[in-house]
């Protein structure tokens, strides 16, 4: 078993590191922590929500050019400031500060600054994280996903950047459609449940709709429109959107630690293997094996070993893991 999934990470957040996180200076071990942390239990993500509304309301106070510097530099200045405020004050007098900053602070110039100023989330290989945007709308990002979002949404829209799988539960709101943008197309939706996978660097672009009705509209080949309804399911090729019926809720099981291996093929098998265990799998053959499963699940609770065995099963091949790397070699 690979070391790094042994680290403790009880008593390591503190809002010092939570600060950095959301400036984008954190360490990738840092930020696993903080995954580990989120997913131990409901009152972690409410102090996770709080430290964020604690974060904002000393930047609805900051300068406007502070507020539009993203550089790493110009991340740690504005840490330091507030790390150094947090420990004059307190915690407690902090979230005292917050409560009078957030409602009474808070105007449209602000709010017009804030929905252009971009939080950006990068999920750790090998973990998931739950979040919950400031609308309400629900998130879950898979491993290796990246959600880009605004602080604080715009009045007439609700807009996100998403690199990566991830499944929404869009708050319901007439008046601010939510929009999920990807490489190869934008999403409108009013309110309802879907599942997207839009990974740049292999050109992979699906949606699954689970309840409710969306809009896609292709950014590859502009004009190409598609309405979705519930069981059905969109996926590129050649640059097109092609649309079929199919049961959603087979990409969404991923969101109950499952792996799906339903008449999928080798390679994507292992790719779904190595992103859900943060691990590097080389193929040391020069053939890639058939494999024939015409319906199948992997718990990823039940750890690599046990998932490299049924891919052995059902693909004729060996493996062996070596043990100072984490990397598994199949032949």
């Amino acid at each position: 078993m690979n070391t790094e999934n042994k680290r403790n990470t009880k008593n390591k957040v503190d809002l010092d590191m939570l600060f950095r996180s959301f400036n984008n200076v954190t360490t990738s071990d840092e930020e696993r922590d903080i995954c580990d942390w989120l997913n131990g239990n409901e009152e972690n993500k409410k102090a996770y929500s709080t430290a964020r509304d604690i974060h904002e309301a000393f930047l609805l106070e900051a300068p406007a050019e502070l507020l539009e510097a993203h550089s790493p530099e110009s991340a740690c200045k504005r840490k330091k400031s507030l790390r150094i405020a947090l420990q004059c004050i307190g915690y407690a007098a902090a979230i005292a500060i917050f409560c009078v900053i957030g409602y009474n602070v808070i105007n449209d110039r602000v709010e017009d600054r804030l929905a252009k100023t971009m939080n950006t989330i990068v999920i750790p290989s090998g973990k998931s994280m739950d979040y919950i945007l400031s609308d309400g709308t629900k998130v879950k990002l898979n491993s290796g996903a990246t959600l880009q979002y605004p602080v604080f949404f715009a009045k007439d829209k609700r807009e996100v950047h998403l690199d990566g799988e991830a499944y929404f539960e869009v708050k319901h709101d007439e008046r601010q459609p939510f929009i999920v943008k990807t490489f190869a197309s934008d999403i409108k939706v009013l309110g309802t449940e879907f599942n997207v996978n839009a990974d740049k660097s292999s050109g992979t672009f699906s949606v699954a709709l689970v309840e409710g009705s969306v809009m896609l509209s292709n950014t590859l080949n502009p004009g190409e429109q598609i309405i979705m309804h519930p069981d059905e399911k969109v996926t590129l090729v050649k640059d097109h959107m092609v649309i079929q019926e199919y049961e959603a809720s087979k990409d969404a099981i991923w969101t109950e630690g499952i792996i799906d291996i339903s008449g999928i093929g080798f390679d994507t098998l292992i790719d779904r293997i190595e992103k859900s265990y943060g691990v590097d799998i080389i193929i040391q053959r020069e053939d890639s094996p058939e494999i024939d499963c015409i319906s199948g699940q992997i718990r990823i609770s039940d750890g690599i070993d046990h998932a490299m065995n049924i891919i052995c099963q059902l693909s004729g091949t060996t493996y062996r893991k070596d043990l100072k790397t984490g990397k598994i070699y199949i032949r």
